[in-house]
């Protein structure tokens, strides 16, 4: 399995982040009790389902031509589904169908962005927001609705990814767009992929160092032992 993890062909990391790559996964295992079974699972899952993609050719433009130009969208889709498919399987809710769920939903969150400093921006009342343009900052409010929308150009896409998307900038903490959903408000799927949503972009945009790792832990246990976030967390924080 190790062997094969390793070998197995996925751009987002493979090609985008070589150099880091398996100090993402070498983290999460050690740190969050990911296991290399999962990460292959995981890296087969985002293949196949890119596979699926590419019989979409409106959506197969946008995810290929940002594949090719962004790191931070394509490195956040997996670490993203690295977390959320680690931590549905210790919840024991996760199966092959919710797995393509929440692959599919990493997959396109963002893709009406298109560039990475749009992507990071993670709050409608941070700095980075208020320094773009009012066209800038529109598309970031309205990009979970434009996704969702690209979705109707599939068949049977489920309700869980359309929710997924449309609440994937909702936080524990009241301050998410677009409803500020609380921690309690938000479903628990939601509170999964969201969690890893959080995990994920902090690890891409602050690196592999030990004192992250350990304001991360620090954070889940002051901040996220709330709500429906409260289970999560604990996986998370078990190892």
């Amino acid at each position: 399995i190790q062997h094969l993890m390793f070998s197995v062909e996925c751009p987002t990391v493979f090609d985008l982040q070589k150099k880091s790559a398996h100090l993402f996964r070498e983290s999460l295992q050690q740190h969050f009790g990911l296991s290399a079974e999962t990460l292959l699972l995981v890296e087969m899952n985002i293949m196949a389902t890119k596979n699926m993609l590419k019989k979409n050719a409106s959506i197969w433009q946008l995810l290929s031509q940002m594949e090719k130009t962004e790191v931070y969208i394509p490195a956040l889709t997996v670490i993203q589904s690295y977390l959320a498919i680690h931590l549905v399987q210790k919840l024991e809710i996760g199966n092959e169908d919710l797995f393509k769920k929440i692959t599919l939903a990493t997959l396109l969150q963002d893709i009406t962005l298109e560039e990475d400093r749009l992507a990071r921006v993670k709050q409608l009342q941070s700095s980075d927001f208020m320094s773009l343009t009012p066209a800038e900052q529109m598309l970031i409010k309205n990009h979970p609705e434009h996704a969702t929308k690209l979705l109707l150009t599939l068949n049977q896409v489920s309700e869980d990814t359309r929710h997924l998307i449309l609440r994937h900038h909702e936080t524990a903490f009241a301050d998410g767009f677009p409803k500020r959903l609380t921690g309690a408000q938000i479903p628990p799927l939601s509170a999964i992929y969201n969690l890893a949503h959080f995990m994920a972009h902090r690890m891409i945009t602050e690196g592999q160092t030990e004192s992250l790792i350990m304001d991360l832990k620090k954070t889940l246990q002051e901040k996220f032992l709330i709500g429906h976030f409260a289970r999560p967390a604990l996986v998370l924080l078990k190892n």
